[in-house]
């Protein structure tokens, strides 16, 4: 049996909360926000025992609470096992008296964030915090130490409110097979066209790798990993490389991917420097 009850869970580069298979598991009073991936997520659930309630759960670009019968949600997991087994471990989570806001927030709104009226320091957590950050108004701090001490965890979160991101890569080509995925974004159907000058196209830019069905917990990668993969629709423009920044700011702002486990993407504005 499991009990989580009266934390603060915050800046987990995965999510806050991550419960499979517990017979009975009660998770009240929580505050949990700010985590990468999302607020609670739930897998392998095989019994009606599992009770979500009186948490505050917010400022997330992920859900605030998701469910699958496995740690991923992938179409091949989905493939491999019966029907019988998703059923038998999906039964439902009680959620009671939960309060949540400024959840899956996308990169292109967090403009129009909810700036929260509880007044609490962005650093440290505690109550209250009146001295609101100079720059982008949307946090609060203790004093000027707490808000010191959070500069680099903040810095992306500020920027993103003052002034357009430009990020220059040098991007070695790899072939990569093509995915349904890509065909939903638009891009360049040709060379030509993506080395005109001052063209820009879109490009998808993922951080963080799925786990496979027999790792259960559901992480591939090692959490200090700051590797991204960056393509277009015609794979034309297509590599990985190490770029922390980068890295940072998908799994900051990024949207979950289909699996709804762990890796996450963004879509942004490109353009080839010759």
């Amino acid at each position: 049996n499991l009990e989580v009850i009266g934390n603060q869970l915050y800046l987990n580069r995965s999510w806050g909360i991550f419960l499979r298979n517990s017979n009975i598991a009660v998770v009240d009073g929580n505050d949990i926000h700010r985590n990468y991936c999302g607020g609670i997520r739930l897998c392998l659930n095989r019994f009606n025992n599992t009770l979500i309630q009186n948490n505050v759960i917010h400022d997330h670009t992920g859900p605030h609470f998701a469910q699958t019968s496995l740690a991923s949600g992938s179409k091949m997991n989905t493939i491999l096992l019966s029907e019988d087994f998703h059923v038998v471990n999906s039964k439902p989570a009680i959620l009671k008296k939960n309060k949540i806001y400024n959840n899956d927030i996308s990169y292109g709104d967090l403009s129009d964030m909810i700036v929260s009226s509880d007044y609490i320091c962005h650093y440290c957590q505690k109550q209250p915090a009146k001295q609101s950050c100079p720059l982008c108004g949307k946090v609060f701090y203790c004093d000027l130490i707490c808000r010191t001490r959070d500069t680099k965890s903040h810095e992306i979160f500020c920027k993103s409110f003052r002034e357009k991101y430009t990020i220059r890569l040098r991007l070695r080509h790899e072939d990569y097979e093509p995915h349904q995925a890509v065909k939903n974004f638009k891009g360049t159907k040709s060379k030509k066209d993506l080395l005109k000058e001052k063209s820009e196209f879109l490009v998808k830019v993922q951080a963080g790798q799925e786990g496979s069905l027999g790792c259960g917990g559901g992480l591939a990668d090692r959490v200090d990993d700051s590797s991204v993969m960056v393509y277009d629709k015609s794979r034309i423009v297509t590599g990985s490389l190490e770029h922390e920044q980068l890295f940072n700011l998908v799994r900051q702002f990024g949207k979950l991917g289909s699996e709804m486990n762990y890796s996450k993407r963004i879509y942004l504005n490109a353009r080839i420097i010759k």
